[in-house]
């Protein structure tokens, strides 16, 4: 579905049974049914509702890409119904590369978490905490892979979870980006998406309303 703004993906990469209902006309989605079966570490779909490029899908009238050095006060709000069975988390997924590409495998991806179910959790872990945009997150990085390509993934997860967030600055998560060398500023945010990832069950978690302005 692509309104003037936004695309709502069904983004089920395993091929699993699937259906996402909304409005062409709404920044809103609901999963309607899900077949997800995943129990390993990987997920079985992330249907998610995003502006920008992704995998040669551009969102209309979308700035982006856009070099992370000319973007000015980026923000973004969500709001999510979470009433769902199964293993899950609710998460924005940001891409970047030194290119503005707007199809292929991009460099380095950065996924915020603001809630999970009956998924790993980091408390007591060792992963570092830091404090961006007021509040703080647990921040973990590794070089993950299809294959066939590797990319950097970056995951920030909400220390205490949420199931909204209301003007999120992407700034200092981007400053923190930068300041490890994960991302320079003259690479390019391609995309902001936010989304659920799904291991299993699922069917319920729906987006309310999405936002993004970079």
């Amino acid at each position: 579905m692509q309104g003037s703004h936004y695309i709502v993906n069904n983004n089920n990469f395993m091929g699993r049974m699937e259906c996402l209902s909304g409005s062409h006309i709404s920044a809103a989605f609901r999963v309607s049914a899900s077949g997800a079966t995943a129990t390993g570490p990987g997920s079985d779909a992330y249907p998610n509702i995003y502006i920008g490029c992704s995998w040669s899908r551009c969102s209309r009238y979308t700035p982006l890409p856009a070099r992370l050095s000319g973007l000015r006060h980026p923000l973004t709000s969500w709001n999510t119904t979470e009433n769902a069975k199964g293993a899950w988390s609710a998460a924005y997924d940001l891409w970047f590369d030194r290119r503005p590409m707007r199809g292929g495998q991009a460099a380095t991806e950065m996924m915020i978490w603001l809630n999970a179910q009956k998924l790993y959790n980091p408390a007591g872990k060792g992963w570092p905490v830091v404090r961006l945009d007021g509040a703080l997150w647990y921040v973990l990085t590794w070089e993950t892979g299809n294959g066939r390509q590797q990319w950097r993934y970056v995951q920030f997860r909400k220390f205490t979870p949420r199931w909204s967030v209301s003007n999120l600055s992407l700034t200092p998560f981007f400053q923190y980006m930068e300041s490890h060398g994960w991302v320079t500023p003259r690479w390019y945010l391609l995309s902001v998406e936010a989304g659920f990832e799904i291991w299993n069950g699922g069917t319920g978690l729906a987006t309310t309303s999405f936002s993004a302005s970079v």
